[in-house]
């Protein structure tokens, strides 16, 4: 198999780029395991407001009709 490439590539050279693209993907998957627990903590965090949102409409709903019913009691 001929090729019109130099191919000359020693195996220190190839050691090198192995051991920094392997620094370079160890540091990677670290960023890419810290963003997952950062948006799994965000995702959490959302749930939980969602739900105190749900709870504070509620409140807000039973106020009204209270309000609502006062109002008319007192007219």
């Amino acid at each position: 198999m001929s090729s019109n490439y130099d191919l000359s590539i020693s195996f220190d050279e190839l050691q090198n780029a192995f051991n920094d693209l392997h620094k370079e993907s160890v540091k990677l998957a670290k960023l890419v395991s810290y963003f997952k627990k950062t948006i799994s903590s965000l995702e959490k965090e959302n749930l939980k407001l969602n739900v105190e949102l749900e709870n504070l409409k509620s409140e807000v709903k039973i106020l009204k009709s209270v309000d609502k019913t006062n109002f008319l009691q007192n007219a």
